[in-house]
């Protein structure tokens, strides 16, 4: 009959209907799926990243960078870099009033800079305690001069350390404990991460009468970014790590 018929057309529809959502549910599951493989990738990705990073700084820890040492004519046909190391020891002597020996590695300068200046040398030391002495002497000796010595660090670790110095030098004023490690700074104990600063300067710069360049670094006093950050963290916001203790 007419009404038999009307019934086994429904059940059809109510079977390709239930048919639809069991692949509709398949495919939400799917979906999951694949995100959480995503997402556990890019965490892999971010831990093998950091992992290259601190070996690129820990072959660079017995580097310094001279800035602003005058080339000499002969450094031109040294292929060698014999003349480059001579004139680095006669600088470290000189100028860092440093008279003991010291044995480098290799010595040699980087490509030219687009300002014309000397280009920089790097100089691998082979004894860490001539390499400490040689940084520890320079900002006295080499003060109110066109000459500069810095430690050597990967690119990346140099854009979060110009990050973290700002408040790294603000803490040290208030009188907080504050030590910048490479690129990890703790203040009293407690980790700041460089894009909760970055993060924090763009929320102070839409502040309407925020013009001092101090309070574009959140403080420990008054600052909600520094109350949340001292408390417990979510690890996959930051990338760089765990916060933890020193």
């Amino acid at each position: 009959t007419e009404l038999a018929e009307v019934k086994q057309d429904m059940k059809q529809i109510e079977g390709r209907v239930t048919g639809s959502e069991h692949v509709v549910k398949q495919i939400e599951n799917r979906f999951c799926f694949i995100t959480e493989e995503f997402d556990n990738m890019r965490q892999e990705n971010m831990e093998l990243k950091e992992k290259l990073l601190e070996v690129q700084s820990r072959s660079m820890r017995e580097n310094l960078l001279f800035g602003g040492i005058l080339e000499d004519p002969r450094e031109k046909e040294d292929y060698d870099n014999i003349e480059t190391e001579t004139v680095l020891k006669k600088f470290i002597k000189e100028k860092l009033k440093i008279n003991i020996e010291i044995k480098f590695h290799i010595v040699h300068r980087l490509r030219p800079r687009k300002d014309a200046k000397p280009r920089t040398i790097v100089a691998k030391f082979e004894s860490r305690k001539d390499r400490n002495k040689v940084l520890r002497a320079a900002p006295a000796k080499l003060k109110e001069t066109s000459f500069s010595v810095f430690e050597q660090y990967p690119y990346e670790m140099v854009e979060r350390r110009n990050v973290l110095w700002p408040i790294y030098k603000r803490e040290q004023r208030l009188g907080n404990h504050a030590r910048l490690k490479e690129d990890k700074l703790y203040v009293n104990g407690h980790r700041i991460y460089p894009e909760d600063v970055i993060e924090a300067q763009k929320n102070a710069s839409n502040v309407p009468n925020n013009s001092s360049q101090d309070n574009m670094y959140p403080s420990q006093q008054g600052s909600q970014f520094l109350r949340e950050h001292f408390g417990s963290r979510d690890e996959s916001r930051a990338g760089f790590g765990r916060p933890r203790h020193m």
